[in-house]
């Protein structure tokens, strides 16, 4: 388990991935976990291509996976989240269980989002050409179980939404 520490209300994520890189738990989902503190904004944060993360609990954080490059506002590619359990902070305020904004050719395979405030996983703005697959939400507050926004041939298959706060699954402008 690797607890963060709080940082200052400026900071967006304390766990922050911006290069390619693979983390993987070697002994099977669930077993490594990340946890923040009430009223982090992001679990995990993700802002560069060619990242894979796999078999990870994530604890806390208004977004469990926030992945987008909002320095240089370009594209991501190659993105994998694999096996992951994800227990975002549910608070009014807070955000998706996962969020891909402007990501193409990629994969979120074999998830468990737990209860999220907004939308369980998103796909928004030119996130195109990924797969959803075999993914769980449990739940979402105010928004829908996988939303897909602004962004056109995504694969969504083999999930299971238990609740959702509106839609189990929506497609606007895609």
């Amino acid at each position: 388990t690797y607890t963060a520490h709080p940082k200052s209300i400026d900071v967006a994520s304390v766990f922050w991935i911006n290069k390619a890189q693979t983390i993987k738990s070697v002994a099977g989902p669930g077993s490594t976990t990340l946890v923040v503190p009430a009223g982090q904004a992001q679990n995990l944060l993700i802002s560069a291509s060619n990242v894979r993360i796999e078999g990870l609990s994530l604890d806390g954080g208004g977004f469990g996976i926030d992945v987008q490059d909002f320095i240089s506002n370009t594209t991501l590619t190659n993105e994998v989240m694999k096996n992951l359990i994800l227990a975002p902070d549910a608070s009014p305020g807070g955000g998706h269980g996962i969020l891909y904004e402007s990501v193409t050719h990629s994969l979120i395979d074999d998830c468990t989002v737990g209860l999220s405030y907004a939308n369980g996983i998103m796909l928004d703005n030119n996130s195109s050409y990924d797969t959803v697959m075999n993914c769980t939400v449990n739940g979402t507050v105010t928004q829908h179980g996988i939303a897909v926004k602004n962004s056109d041939y995504n694969q969504i298959f083999d999930n299971t939404i238990n609740s959702s706060g509106s839609d189990g699954i929506i497609l606007v402008n895609a």
